[in-house]
């Protein structure tokens, strides 16, 4: 019996430590000044931030203070658009500056009306957000936009645009919908188009035409599908990362060989568009283009760039594109190359039977007659044993 008391009167002993080790832990964080405790409030999840008012008066009203909002709906089924539409709109009156929203999947919200003419925002990451046409925007601050899954049309773009006079970046990331894109404000220097969300199937290509003459930075990357960037005035442009895939609409044998005469057209534009610019960066699928360009015999435009960066998979045709595109390169200073492995090598009909015609090409001859004067850096960066055996 005495064993027994003495057991429990160890487990009050216990618990009474940790509950004193508790709150001497907390008188320790609330002798920190309050910036530094907001700064800490600031980094939880908003609803957490709230619930720190009950530890003791000078908590109470420390969270009314944090500069960062979280909400975390934890059922998106009872979130709903109208609770969202209010914190977004407590957050706008607040006078938030960064605003980052991801809508769940089975989700698409409308933005509150307060949002379309928020004077504070700096930047702002939206997904899956439905734009209201029957409002203007007015974000006169704004200087970064990123944009993700949502469907834009020409006049959403133009509406977007004129509402952003002090806009330095702009990214699209799964963007549809719009096939112009007009930048004529000279503050917007960096643009990023990351895949496109292609919706149809019927073999038909689409397009976007890009007249940007202030823009100094663009990237283009991810899967494309059948869907093609044209540009038409990127004349201020000093780097330009061209890293996408497109992808041959082979189920439709009839336009194939168009299709592929239209994606060589492009490449040669892109070159000569592009072949002022400083840093350049490409990926396979150009590179495989411009191989059968050089199997056509066409001359490629030369290219002025000082810093070019290769970033490709593994395949005997990317190495005949890369040869071609060092020997258009003669003011080469610093050479990356990015090799990887590609794991589905697919290619149509009309592409193998492209690529057959230089089967029995040396890739030493293709090269032989490089020179690269100015070239000081070259770095490699390979996938090591794989890369070897494929």
């Amino acid at each position: 019996m005495a064993s027994r008391n003495k057991k429990n009167g160890d487990s009050s002993s216990s618990n009474l430590g940790s509950k004193n080790g508790v709150e001497e832990t907390l008188d320790h964080i609330s002798q920190l000044p309050d910036a530094i405790l907001v700064q800490i409030l600031s980094l939880l999840p908003t609803e957490d931030a709230v619930a720190s008012c009950v530890l003791s008066k000078r908590w109470r009203y420390l969270w009314t203070s944090i500069y960062n909002f979280l909400f975390v709906a934890r059922n998106y089924k009872k979130a709903e658009n109208f609770r969202i539409s209010q914190w977004l709109s407590f957050a706008v009156e607040r006078k938030v500056e960064n605003l980052v929203f991801y809508s769940p999947v089975d989700l698409t919200s409308v933005l509150p009306l307060s949002i379309y003419s928020s004077s504070s925002l700096i930047a702002l990451e939206l997904t899956r957000w439905v734009f209201d046409k029957r409002w203007v925007i007015v974000w006169n601050s704004l200087k970064s936009l990123n944009l993700h899954l949502i469907g834009l049309d020409d006049d959403n773009i133009v509406n977007l645009l004129s509402g952003c006079p002090a806009l330095e970046t702009l990214e699209l990331r799964l963007f549809r919908g719009f096939h112009r894109l007009e930048i004529t404000s000279s503050n917007l220097k960096k643009l990023i188009l990351t895949g496109y969300l292609n919706l149809r199937d019927d073999g038909i290509m689409e397009s976007l035409e890009i007249i940007a003459p202030h823009l100094q930075h663009m990237e283009i990357s991810g899967d494309l599908g059948h869907f093609m960037c044209r540009l038409v005035n990127v004349s201020s442009l000093v780097t330009a990362s061209l890293t996408f895939e497109i992808t041959c609409i082979a189920m439709f044998e009839d336009t194939c060989g168009d299709y592929h005469q239209v994606s060589r057209n492009l490449v040669m534009d892109y070159l000569e568009k592009l072949s002022h610019v400083t840093q350049l960066r490409i990926g396979s699928w150009l590179a495989e283009v411009v191989f059968m360009l050089q199997l056509d015999g066409l001359p490629l435009p030369e290219l002025r760039c000082k810093c070019l960066t290769l970033e490709m998979n593994v395949t005997k045709y990317n190495l005949y594109g890369v040869a071609s595109l060092l020997r258009i390169s003669p003011l080469l200073e610093t050479l990356n190359i990015h090799l990887g492995v590609e794991l589905i090598n697919y290619h149509c009909g009309f592409e193998l039977s492209y690529f057959d015609k230089g089967v029995n090409i040396i890739l030493q001859n293709w090269i032989s007659n490089i020179v690269f004067p100015s070239l000081k850096n070259v770095k490699i960066v390979g996938c090591g044993e794989e890369c070897s055996n494929n």
